[in-house]
């Protein structure tokens, strides 16, 4: 592994469980095999189907903290590139743009500070900006303005909300602008912005902090869309452990945690019960009255929501981060650079397979885990399964994990 950066289990509120990893096994097998013609020599033919089986398999130790963790600051990111959950709907459109202005009063992005206090980033109409770009931040007005009657400004969107923030929010808050996919050049460009908690700390993971938002008050005729948003999470207090803490901590989430979904289905069982019990107690009656308002009907809905609010507190490991030592990305002299292992599955019929290998590998070991497969962040999946041993009056764990790649898992 590449020196300093530990093979990371990734969990659903993005914080992660670094393993001191001695050996690791990427396991690939092909449902693919021949079978002989008759009357051919033995000439034998088969069918391959691309249908693979995976499996990660990590061992190494556990060992007590020597110094305490860094913590670390929750993040959040604002991509301009598209519209939220239509990554083939352009978001920097004229139309757009004019239907968020049209408000009654002057929208804003919102974010919320530790004290729970709103911070919000102006938006307004702007023409003939300097330097020829169709987003500034205006440090006069306290306004990022925008040219409403311009199209394809989401890389200028992105720097002028950076700088909104570095400029106005800089006590709570700093921003960078970092590449995201835009949909109107189909290309990888610095068209996101990626905000920071200055203080380490957990606490922004919370619900209280489900922000970044955009706010626009008053209706128009135009549906404002609002660009693809990740709430803040990963953020961790710093603290000192031992191994036994250590193991006691991946102990518990592996014995006990649960998906999004599975959490959302478990929720609503539970409120529909609860609806049944209420129309149980008041008689046949209420039955109807129940069915009216569609009790049982929304309490998987209601059990979705209220697995959404809890979302960033879930520890269910979704995801591992792998380092390797890139020669092919190295730059400025150096020998090495490092990078995460990614599985490439899904339609990709690239010409040489670059999409699948090294060159396309862009992004550095440390970035944050991503569901998206294609911004190369690591590999998604479950753990199935750990091993820990203990040998007694020693103060290392061994550990033998075994780790399922799974692209969408319920």
């Amino acid at each position: 592994m590449p020196v300093g950066t530990p093979i990371r289990l990734v969990k659903e509120n993005k914080q992660v469980i670094e393993l001191e990893a001695t050996n690791m096994v990427l396991t690939t097998s092909r449902k693919v095999g021949g079978s002989a013609i008759p009357w051919s020599g033995s000439r034998r033919v088969g069918m391959d189907l691309n249908v693979n089986k995976a499996m990660i398999n990590v061992q190494g130790v556990i060992t007590d903290d020597t110094t305490g963790s860094a913590g670390s600051s929750a993040k959040a990111t604002i991509n301009f590139g598209h519209v939220a959950n239509a990554p083939s709907q352009q978001w920097d459109t004229t139309d757009n743009m004019q239907n968020l202005l049209s408000s009654v009063d002057v929208p804003y992005i919102l974010l919320r500070d530790l004290n729970d206090t709103d911070r919000k980033i102006f938006i307004a109409s702007g023409t003939s900006l300097p330097g020829s770009v169709k987003a500034y931040y205006n440090s006069s007005t306290k306004r990022v303005q925008v040219d409403h009657a311009s199209s394809s400004y989401a890389n200028d969107m992105a720097t002028a909300v950076a700088a909104y923030i570095n400029g106005e929010l800089s006590a709570y808050f700093s921003a960078a602008t970092v590449s995201g996919s835009a949909r109107y050049d189909d290309s990888t460009s610095a068209c996101a912005v990626e905000i920071t908690y200055v203080t380490k700390s957990d606490e922004p993971n919370g619900e209280s902090k489900k922000t970044p938002a955009y706010v626009k008050r008053g209706r128009n005729s135009g549906q404002f869309n609002s660009p693809e948003i990740t709430k803040f999470s990963g953020g961790a207090t710093s603290e000192k452990k031992s191994a036994g803490d250590k193991v006691q901590d991946i102990y518990g989430i592996i014995n006990n945690s649960t998906t999004k979904a599975g959490r959302a289905v478990t929720t609503g069982l539970l409120v529909g019960a609860a609806a049944l019990a209420v129309v149980g107690t008041a008689g046949l009656a209420a039955a109807p009255i129940a069915a009216s308002a569609g009790i049982g009907g929304s309490a998987v809905l209601m059990g979705a929501n209220a697995a959404r609010q809890g979302e960033t507190k879930q520890d269910y490991i979704c995801g591992i981060q792998i380092p390797y030592n890139s020669m092919i990305k190295s730059t400025d002299g150096e020998q090495y650079v490092a990078r995460n292992f990614f599985m490439p599955t899904g339609r990709i019929f690239t010409r040489g397979g670059k999409e699948k290998g090294s060159e396309k590998n862009d992004q550095p070991a440390s970035v944050t885990f991503s569901h998206d497969a294609s911004e190369k962040t690591g590999i998604q999946g479950a753990v199935q399964k750990m091993d820990i041993t203990y040998d007694a009056g020693e103060t290392i764990y061994n550990f033998n994990l075994i780790f399922a790649p799974i692209d969408n898992l319920l």
